[in-house]
């Protein structure tokens, strides 16, 4: 009994103790309107990050605990600034505008993603485009895949705090009839530092080229973009999507990015049989165009390049490093899932190479060339001691070649 007495006592001094720690149940009510609109924006994930229009982690759902919170929240347009508008979300439409009126007069971070639309944009859609484009002074970062037919021309025009711009369309150039789509020059962008253009055609006029430091350009043709690519002076990341490399065998250009410090070069999925011989047992090699040659680099640490790009094997590369007198620090061999033996053999050809002593030699199986729009310019994307980064399914194994499986990329041993 008292054993029980003193545990009972104990229980009860641990309680009273416990519950002095806990605040009241007013303690946000107690609190000022300005400190909890700060805390609501911890809650929240940050800009320019995108938010979910409901659920945990969205203004909205703090709008559902009581009604302070709800008049707090919607005073406060830093919480409504970023959020996302995808393809079957066309009934959020008006949730959408709601949100780019409640952000006002914020800076504004935003992707419509409505590529797989067969049809062209939907109604509701192209009113909250309408509105985004409207705000154009207010934008920061824009994420914009939409499809055709569109007019892209409409979001160029002074934007002063843009800073960052992705436009993508649903039209791979080379493919059919009709020529790219054009559009009206970005000129009123002094902020703009990161671009990345998808299916559009371009020219020298189209952008100010030298404020970029972060390049992605996708479907395109090399020639067709060198003009564009020799005005990048001062290009830090760059990644290049080739739609077709067959066309620039007979063009004759140099590229001298004297800044660029990671730079990827791949082909859009291509089938098999524009590469390998039909007529050969062995698959033999149909392309003989060295497409690196064409590029210096003098600052270059970090190389991606898929393997179906290098004719004549890793001389391609050694040549670029001993042209472009660069300290090459990591290099990632691309390779397509039908056909892996490729980048194996030429993974461990670089490994065993004098020039990449000191390198870090691995490969990586791509999906889709489309992936990785932005993890290809972040420090995750280029640990070979963690795990793969591109979406969709990637292969691990071993061969007797040195190359041992790492999650989901190949490191190779020199």
């Amino acid at each position: 009994m008292e054993k029980a007495g003193r545990e009972s006592g104990s229980n009860e001094g641990r309680r009273h103790r416990l519950g002095r720690r806990r605040p009241p149940r007013n303690f946000f009510d107690a609190l000022p309107n300005e400190l909890l609109s700060e805390i609501f924006l911890h809650y929240i994930p940050p800009y320019p990050y995108t938010v979910s229009f409901a659920g945990p982690g969205s203004p909205t759902y703090l709008c559902g605990i009581c009604r302070r919170w709800r008049d707090v929240a919607i005073a406060n347009p830093q919480l409504w600034r970023a959020f996302e508008f995808l393809y079957g979300q066309e009934e959020k439409a008006e949730l959408a505008l709601a949100w780019l009126e409640r952000s006002s007069p914020c800076l504004i971070a935003i992707t419509i993603d409505f590529l797989a639309a067969e049809d062209g944009l939907p109604p509701r859609a192209a009113k909250v485009l309408d509105a985004i484009i409207a705000n154009r002074t207010r934008w920061g970062h824009i994420d914009f895949y939409l499809p055709l037919p569109v007019d892209i021309s409409r979001c160029a025009g002074l934007a002063p705090h843009l800073s960052d711009l992705t436009l993508m369309v649903n039209y791979p150039l080379g493919q059919g009839d009709e020529e790219e789509p054009k559009f009206d020059a970005f000129t009123d962008v002094p902020c703009l530092r990161k671009l990345q253009l998808g299916g559009l055609g371009h020219d020298i006029s189209t952008f100010p080229w030298t404020q970029i430091t972060t390049l992605g350009l996708y479907y395109v043709q090399l020639a067709l973009s060198a003009s564009s690519l020799q005005q990048c002076l001062n290009l830090v990341e760059c990644k290049l999507l080739l739609q077709d490399v067959f066309p620039e065998v007979d063009e004759l250009f140099d590229i001298t990015l004297p800044r660029v410090k990671v730079f990827v070069l791949l082909v859009d999925h291509p089938p098999r049989e524009v590469y390998l011989d039909p007529d050969s047992e062995a698959g033999e090699w149909i392309f003989d165009e060295d497409l690196l040659q064409h590029f210096t680099l003098p600052g270059l640490e970090r190389l991606l390049v898929s393997d179906l790009l290098l004719s004549v094997g890793v001389h391609e590369i050694e040549a670029l490093v001993e042209r472009s007198k660069c300290k090459l620090s990591k290099l990632q061999i691309a390779r397509y899932r039908w056909y892996h033996e490729r980048g194996t053999e030429l993974a461990a050809q670089c490994a065993h190479s004098e020039i990449f002593f000191e390198v870090d030699v691995w490969t990586r199986t791509v999906v889709r060339g489309l992936d990785e729009t932005a993890r290809w310019a972040t420090e995750p994307f280029w640990d070979c001691s963690g795990p793969g980064y591109l979406d969709g399914d990637m292969t691990s194994e071993s061969d007797s070649s040195g190359v041992s499986g790492l999650c989901d990329d190949e490191a190779v041993s020199s």
